[in-house]
């Protein structure tokens, strides 16, 4: 039997909302053809959420930002100017100009949060190149802004991003799935332009999505060429490395590769994910607290967990700014006691 995509009725309303505006401004658009879980738990998405204070004093022309934060390799953050009467908001991405062939491709819903659940967006749908900024110079009028949306001279902001391409980025790739094993492949993948030469029976005794599509029953499970929609070849190529026995994971391709081994239910790859997630990375509490829920790493929950200790370790955590969304039930109540007990 083919593998079906199920319903999730936990997923996070903001992320919910986002998929809803995507959809009804992109209907055109392509569906993936891949059964998977869930799109919002497959697809490499994300939400930056901050809140700016003393926005009455923002002065003309100038960009007010918040904190860099990391996703999927890149880092970002939101940028909100006051120009000509109105409210300008970007998001900006702070990958290094030196990447020549940088690029990455998304859809982006940007929020303006006010009292009693008011909100104003506005989708965008376009491309980073090298250290940019992308969105709207008249995103909200000012007067409509002081009016409606500020609590305390404080403005919520979120911006909810779906990452659909990325080029120019991730580590050196150690090994090759081009035409040069062809001989020792009888099926090759395709993810957009990129072709990638394996062994069915290898994928299938890796991942039960691989064995339903490539040995089961599914229309297409015996021809030469597979289409993979709505993935990035580079996390592929990364995740086949790590399938393959390599040392392909690190701090850039580790949120990738967990992503295809939830989607393609790998449990070797999920496993070598949470291991290094524990023992070799450098990323924020919070980001591994974040990967831990989404990817039910109770290892690395606990883990992590054990280092908040203080103060300054919950508030790099959970602040205003923090979407309670990221992290699952379990995680949100033991913060929460850790923030009690400092008191």
């Amino acid at each position: 039997m083919c593998v079906k995509m199920s319903n999730n009725n936990n997923e996070p309303k903001s992320l919910k909302r986002r998929m809803e505006t995507d959809e009804q401004e992109n209907s055109s658009s392509k569906k993936s053809d891949i059964p998977r879980k869930s799109l919002l738990e497959s697809e490499k998405t994300f939400v930056v959420r901050h809140v700016f204070k003393d926005v009455s004093e923002f002065e003309e022309g100038i960009i007010n930002s918040n904190k860099e934060e990391g996703h999927f390799n890149v880092p970002w953050s939101i940028g909100l100017k006051r120009k000509d009467g109105h409210l300008g908001y970007y998001i900006n991405c702070h990958q290094s100009s030196n990447l020549k062939q940088f690029c990455v491709e998304v859809n982006a819903n940007l929020i303006a949060i006010g009292p009693a659940g008011k909100m104003h967006n506005r989708v965008l749908h376009n491309t980073f190149r090298a250290r940019s900024s992308l969105g709207f110079g008249n995103f909200l009028e000012w007067e409509t802004l002081v009016t409606d949306f500020l609590v305390n001279d404080s403005l919520t902001v979120e911006a909810q991003v779906r990452i659909i391409e990325t080029s120019g980025l991730g580590k050196e790739k150690i090994r090759s799935f081009d035409e040069t094993q062809q001989a020792v492949s009888d099926v090759m993948l395709v993810v957009r332009s990129s072709e990638f030469y394996v062994s069915r029976l290898f994928l299938a005794a890796q991942s039960t999505f691989f064995k339903a599509q490539l040995l089961g029953n599914c229309s297409g499970s015996n021809d030469p060429k597979v289409p993979l929609n709505g993935i990035d070849p580079f996390d592929f190529h990364y995740f086949l490395e790590v399938l393959h026995g390599e040392s392909a994971i690190d701090d850039s391709t580790v949120e990738g590769v967990a992503l295809l081994a939830d989607m393609y239910d790998a449990q070797t790859a999920m496993r070598r994910c949470e291991e290094f997630l524990v023992e070799k990375s450098k990323k924020s509490l919070k980001k591994k607290l974040q990967m831990a829920s989404r990817y039910r790493f109770e290892n690395l929950k606990q883990q992590t967990l054990e280092k908040v200790q203080t103060t300054r370790d919950i508030r790099s955590i959970v602040s205003d700014s923090t979407n309670i969304n990221d992290f699952d039930q379990s995680t949100t109540l033991e913060l929460l006691k850790k923030s009690v007990s400092q008191f």
